[in-house]
């Protein structure tokens, strides 16, 4: 719609011009004129200035003809001065017309291309769009695929869920729902207590040592009523962690009965 409007303004801006055109051709066509009865004035007088030289011998006649002569020159100088003015004004005019005209043939050439812009710029757009309804359609079409294989995989995954969860609760209960684990924590400044007379402390004799994976000597450093240290005592647990051990270690042994734990 503002390319139709813009179209009409410019047709319209057009159909000026051919009336400035023609105003121009009739202030020509006026100019000629003028200059066409300068001449003719000039041409009579002249035959005026030849007919007084040629009557010159004869005085009445010579008066008679210089006296019109003079009235001719002097009824002509006015209507002189005045097509003078006439022309000056018309050419005047005339190169305001010819500014208006290339103004206007200016601003013609660059609506012109504004709309060689616009009729591109649309192109452009349509080709775009165009493009983008393809670009759509191969976007959907891999779009579905994707949602199949998702679906697959998504199917197949609970299957293996489903069978790795049998597999490890079997494995769980093969290796015994129940298992006591025991992890020894290394000796700090405050733990040194013992007996003073004999000077022994927990942090010159450890009093709990891990011998495997699977067993504990406790040696106590507290004598008895009689005096006597107790006997060493061995424990042994389903597994054993000293104090090097590090908390990557036993969460992958914890890590199954978790795992059951979370699969209900």
């Amino acid at each position: 719609r503002e390319i139709e409007a813009f179209m009409e303004e410019v047709e319209r801006r057009l159909d000026c011009l051919l009336g400035y055109k023609r105003l121009l051709l009739a202030k020509d066509e006026q100019i000629t004129a003028l200059q066409t009865e300068n001449a003719m004035l000039h041409i009579k007088l002249a035959e005026c200035y030849g007919n007084s030289k040629r009557l010159r011998n004869a005085n009445a006649t010579l008066y008679r003809l210089l006296a019109d002569a003079n009235k001719s020159r002097k009824s002509l100088a006015p209507r002189l001065e005045e097509l003078e003015f006439s022309i000056k004004i018309l050419k005047e005019q005339l190169d305001i017309l010819r500014n208006v005209v290339a103004a206007f043939l200016g601003e013609l050439v660059l609506t012109s291309q504004e709309i060689q812009t616009a009729v591109d710029g649309l192109a452009e757009q349509a080709t775009s769009y165009v493009i983008s309804e393809r670009v759509a359609a191969e976007t959907d079409r891999q779009l579905i695929g994707m949602q199949r294989q998702l679906a697959e995989v998504t199917e197949r995954y609970q299957v293996e869920k489903s069978r790795r969860k049998s597999l490890h609760n079997t494995l769980v209960e093969l290796r015994g729902n129940i298992r006591v684990h025991c992890r020894v924590r290394p000796v700090l400044p405050f733990d040194e207590v013992g007996d003073k007379r004999n000077e022994v402390s927990s942090l010159s004799y450890p009093v709990v040592t891990v011998l495997d994976e699977e067993t504990v000597c406790f040696r106590p450093i507290r004598q008895n009523v009689r005096g006597e240290l107790p006997p060493v005592k061995m424990f042994e647990y389903d597994r054993v962690y000293g104090p090097d051990d590090q908390q990557p270690t036993i969460f992958g042994d914890v890590k199954p009965l978790l795992t059951s734990l979370l699969d209900g």
